[in-house]
This record gives C-alpha cells, structure tokens and sequence, in this order.
C-alpha cells in the first residue's frame, strides 16, 4: 500500500449513491492523477458484479469508468496500521459526497494532518469548521482544478492539513471525556 514516488488522492468509504464516485472517477480522470479506494466495496474486482438495484446504477458506472484504469488503485480493505500510512502519505483526501450523514473520513484523514478536499454541503463545512478545500460535487473542472492545486502545492497542503488537524482536536476521547466528567 505505501506508495511513495508520486502524488496520490486518498478515498475512504464505501460505495452508496451519495458518495458521488462517478464524477470523482471523472475528475480524477481530467485532473490526471493517481487515487487509491479504501474500504470492503473495493475489494472487488474492479468489473461489477451484477449489480441490478436502483442504487447501484451509479456504482456500475464507476466500475465501467475505471476498469483497466491504472490511475486507480483498489486496496480494498485495509488494517488500520497500513490505512495511517496511507494518510500520511496521500496529497489528499477526498469526500465528494451529495449528501452525507457525518464525514467520517475528514475526520480521519485529519488526524494525521492529511489536508481534504469536501464536498460544498453543511454537513462538511460544519464538521471541518472551515479548515478543507471545498468544490461544488457536481462541477467535474472545479474538482479536478482542486485537486490539481492541492496535489502541486506543498505549502497549501501542508496548511490546510495542520488546521485540519486542529480542527480534529476537537472531537477527541480526551476532550469528550473531559466534558461528561464535567457535566456529572
């Protein structure tokens, strides 16, 4: 998993419609960079199984758009311990999402100052309080111009990864643990 003689983005998930993968595959794709997938559904071979449901139309088409694609690398899932590694060492992270419930991901890639690249929905403003590159999910050159500024500028990505980690700080055990002794 350690790849160390170029730039990579970094997605951590899984698969579901509002994870917006088609156009991030797209994105990457015009940006022309390297992106390694964490999580089960990569595990995958990179051809679809028959996926039939409503829902995983778009992940067909994300398969479809990658396959044979060298820029797009399936890790699968991963132990923690490599999963760090990756973080450390990825240009970015990135969470294109539609939609999403907390940005889980941000929160990881933050922890160990790995700058990301979010979706322009509340959810990721308020859990990143700000400290991120933000693009309209449905805008392919906006994406792939972020990435491409992120990916070639050290001293952006270094910023934005140590407020990120700052901003982690925030939803730390220590933290919350301090502040439900104080409320008992």
């Amino acid at each position: 998993y350690l790849i160390l003689n170029t730039p990579f983005c970094l997605y951590v998930g899984d698969a579901t419609w509002n994870k917006n993968l088609v156009n991030m595959a797209r994105a990457i794709k015009i940006a022309n960079v390297n992106c390694v997938f964490v999580g089960k559904t990569f595990g995958q071979a990179r051809q679809a199984p028959s996926l039939n449901h409503p829902w995983q139309k778009e992940l067909k088409e994300f398969y479809k758009l990658t396959k044979d694609d060298q820029r797009f690398i399936f890790a699968g899932f991963i132990p923690d311990s490599e999963l760090i590694k990756l973080y450390e060492q990825a240009s970015v992270n990135l969470l294109l999402s539609r939609a999403e419930g907390f940005g889980f991901s941000y929160l990881e890639a933050a922890n160990f100052s790995c700058p990301s690249l979010l979706s322009d929905i509340p959810v990721l403003k308020e859990i990143s309080a700000g400290n991120a590159l933000f693009v309209n999910p449905l805008n392919l050159q906006n994406i792939a111009e972020k990435i491409k500024e992120i990916n070639s500028d050290k001293i952006l990505r270094n910023k934005i990864g140590a407020s990120a980690k700052k901003r982690s700080e925030f939803f730390s055990a220590k933290r919350f643990k301090q502040e439900i002794l104080s409320a008992i």
